[in-house]
């Protein structure tokens, strides 16, 4: 049974695809992450994660071929459960234009790619 906090998510990530697909670009589950290939509407992630760190390699490695074939800077994911948030602080970095880590924490922590440390 999932818990309110797992429904929600799982139902943002159910708005997200209405939105896409309404738009012709519908993108596709699996039991980690909602993910969409294509451009999506303004505002809109690329990806929603829809389990905590059990399922954050799958996550980590769809999001990085996604973002290996994409612009820099036009894809955004939003890290339900601020999973990856910690992944990269352990130096595991990819190029994205957004990270938004949401519903789980009491505010947003939006990385800027374009402007991380020499040091990553």
């Amino acid at each position: 049974m999932l818990t309110h906090l797992q429904q929600a998510i799982h139902n943002n990530a159910r708005w997200c695809e209405t939105i896409c697909a309404a738009h012709g670009i519908p993108g596709e589950f699996s039991e980690d992450l909602w993910l969409n290939r294509h451009q999506v509407p303004r505002f809109y992630p690329n990806a929603v994660t829809l389990t905590t760190e059990r399922g954050i390699l799958r996550q980590f490695a769809a999001i990085r071929d996604l973002v290996a074939t994409a612009e820099p800077g036009t894809i955004s994911v939003k890290d339900s459960f601020n999973s990856m948030f910690h992944l990269i602080r352990q130096r595991v970095a990819y190029r994205c234009g957004v990270l938004c880590c949401a519903m789980h924490c009491a505010r947003f922590h939006v990385i800027d790619w374009g402007h991380m440390p020499k040091a990553w």
